[in-house]
């Protein structure tokens, strides 16, 4: 999937066409969901010493590999690590997660944990099983834990460690295309407007042409074959190449930088009030008069209008 494609026409249209027909092919989906939670762990991150430090997770410094996302430059790639795959209970639900990380200089943690969905799973289902489990606040807790063991491995990489109060989540739904009922390969255009705003709103109830609009971008492909649609805090990747991460490679890299943009702004939001106090004293303190303020005489100095000593 290229990460620098143009606009397709699956979510751009709100004419009722985009929608799919009652009478369409029964869709099934063969994926997984990517869940995401992105932490402040400290000024900076050596990413050398970490890879050191981390060589046991295999690490990888990784890069955009289709030619479109090199567009995108990052001087210092990220680190990527294999934290390992466990058995857990989200929303009631059993789960096989694998987890992984990737670790930015500028001091983000980004945790991942991959969710096989039962695959082919009929779209209706589908919908509800994320919404099941992306609510989850069961969530919280694993990700507070995998951090914290995490952030312990890599601490004399980390420059000034400290975790910020501020933290960013994002969910990415990766299909690797959809069938009908028989298994028969379905095109991604028999997707409709709405069967994406569910998925990524998490919405039941038919959501108007204005506000698909509004809360959902248009749909990007390349190939005939591919997709990406994006929401606030989720998005829809169909790519058929298992290889091919590089839309989930831009994401991320953009919600670690929304990340820091947001510290930085509660950061200010913080210092605006001392800010104000300062400038409110600043403005109120008595000014010393300067016996130099033009239009004083010095004490001594010579008339020079009248000549005299």
């Amino acid at each position: 999937m290229s990460a620098n494609a143009g606009a397709g026409s699956l979510v751009a249209s709100s004419t009722p066409e985009a929608d799919r027909p009652a009478e369409g092919p029964e869709l099934r989906a063969r994926g997984e969901m990517v869940l995401y939670r992105l932490f402040d762990v400290g000024y900076e991150i050596d990413l050398e010493q970490a890879f050191q430090l981390l060589a046991s997770s295999s690490p990888e410094r990784l890069r955009p590999a289709r030619g479109e996302a090199q567009a995108i430059r990052i001087a210092n790639p990220p680190v990527t690590v294999r934290l390992g795959r466990t058995s857990l209970a989200v929303a009631g639900l059993p789960l096989q997660l694998e987890v992984s990380a990737r670790l930015f200089d500028f001091g983000v943690v980004s945790l991942r944990a991959r969710v096989l969905a039962p695959s082919p799973c009929p779209w209706a289902e589908f919908v509800d099983w994320c919404a099941a489990i992306n609510a989850s606040p069961d969530w919280a807790g694993h990700f507070e834990h995998w951090r914290v063991g995490l952030v312990d491995r890599m601490r004399p990489a980390i420059n000034r460690p400290a975790v910020a109060s501020v933290a960013e989540d994002y969910t990415v739904f990766r299909l690797r295309g959809l069938e009908d009922g028989e298994g028969r390969a379905v095109p991604i255009r028999a997707l409709g407007e709405q069967d994406v705003a569910g998925l990524l709103l998490g919405e039941r109830r038919v959501l108007s042409a204005a506000t698909r609009r509004d809360l959902l971008s248009p749909g990007f492909s390349y190939y005939e074959d591919d997709l990406a649609t994006m929401a606030w805090n989720a998005a829809l990747v169909i790519e058929p190449a298992a290889e091919d991460e590089d839309v989930q490679y831009v994401l991320e890299f953009a919600n670690a930088q929304l990340l820091e943009l947001r510290l930085y702004d509660s950061q200010l939001d913080a210092e605006l009030p001392s800010l104000y106090d300062r400038v409110a004293a600043a403005r109120t303190r008595p000014r010393l008069r300067s016996p130099f303020r033009r239009g004083r005489a010095r004490p001594g100095a010579r008339d020079s209008r009248s000549g005299g000593p």
